[in-house]
């Protein structure tokens, strides 16, 4: 989706982003759209502490990194009991939101970053100019810790000294996940512990998602 005139064009499916102030951030998906409001299933916890009346800020992030922002009037809360056999299964819980044509774009993807502390080890990467490919000597994995996470860079504290636009691979954990990176060291900041910025080159949407998607769930106020 490269254009969004109004919100009555959203596709059942779609992944948006709801801000409210006092929680932070929420996942909501399409659920049904109506030529008067659309549908998205919410989180309990989210579900709970918004009301029917109040605007909530919405973002919704395309594949092709263009976004869109706009506001979420909730109409109002519905609360659907399981349907068949499976008793145990909890409410399914969905907004109602009113349709906006008040809606701005930018042509790239707003970069949520969340404080974390994820032990990191890496490894340096040497580029075989003649081959245009990665190849390695003697792999010599370092250890560091990411202080700062979201889907498209990090921050990275080490001992170690790593020079301007060097290339380092290693493996994000993080709730029972596990994410491959490479990423070029963009700038450092020299102390006791170094700090470098980087940024993931050839990361995939998947996984993109992945990191995004903790990002979310530790993004509190």
């Amino acid at each position: 989706m490269k254009h969004l005139a109004t919100t009555a064009e959203l596709k059942e499916g779609l992944v948006l982003r709801a801000y409210r102030s006092g929680f932070g951030y929420a996942r909501l998906v399409v659920a049904g759209v109506t030529p008067y409001f659309y549908v998205t299933e919410a989180p309990d916890d989210f579900y709970r502490c918004v009301e029917a009346g109040e605007t909530l800020s919405g973002y919704l992030w395309t594949q092709n990194s263009v976004s869109f922002e706009f506001g979420m009037s909730v109409a109002g809360k519905i609360s659907v009991p399981p349907g068949g056999s499976d008793s145990s299964a909890g409410d399914r819980r969905f907004l109602a939101i009113a349709h906006t044509v008040d809606i701005t774009s930018s042509p790239e993807r707003r970069c949520l970053k969340a404080s974390v502390s994820l032990p990191f080890r890496f490894f340096k990467i040497s580029l075989a100019k003649s081959e245009r490919s990665f190849y390695t000597e003697e792999i010599d994995h370092l250890d560091g810790v990411i202080t700062m996470l979201s889907d498209r860079e990090a921050v990275l504290e080490t001992d170690h000294d790593l020079a301007p636009e060097a290339l380092i691979r290693g493996r994000l954990s993080f709730d029972e996940n596990h994410v491959d990176i490479t990423a070029r060291v963009l700038s450092a900041e020299r102390g006791r512990i170094m700090r470098y910025d980087i940024e993931y080159t050839g990361l995939g949407e998947r996984e993109r998602n992945r990191i995004l998607e903790y990002v979310f769930s530790i993004y509190r106020e």
